[in-house]
């Protein structure tokens, strides 16, 4: 019986609670992966200021990945009030890639 191709990764969806984010507060993001099995997972929440987080995780059993991020005070810049946060799933060689975007306020 011939071996099954293992599926591409992808995004079932990628949600962030708060559209609008007041600064000193907190954001929510969460990911749902299809097909729904472990994949590795790397997150980047990347402020107007240049700070930054990032994340090298997996998702759980069921393909799920959620983090509460808080968004410091001096992540506002002059030039600009939107964050982005970029997501990529990876199983084996292949991968996925997406982003969001949410406004500083």
């Amino acid at each position: 019986m011939p071996t099954p191709k293992p599926k591409k990764p992808g995004f079932k969806y990628v949600s962030l609670w708060y559209k609008f984010v007041h600064l000193g507060t907190y954001n929510h993001v969460e990911v749902q992966a299809k097909p729904a099995i472990k994949d590795g997972i790397w997150v980047h929440v990347i402020f107007p200021s240049g700070r930054h987080w990032d994340w090298y995780e997996s998702t759980d059993s069921h393909g799920h990945w959620a983090k509460f991020f808080r968004v410091y005070r001096n992540t506002y810049s002059g030039n600009s009030n939107v964050a982005y946060v970029t997501v990529q799933l990876w199983h084996g060689a292949k991968t996925a890639k997406t982003f969001r975007k949410f406004y500083l306020v």
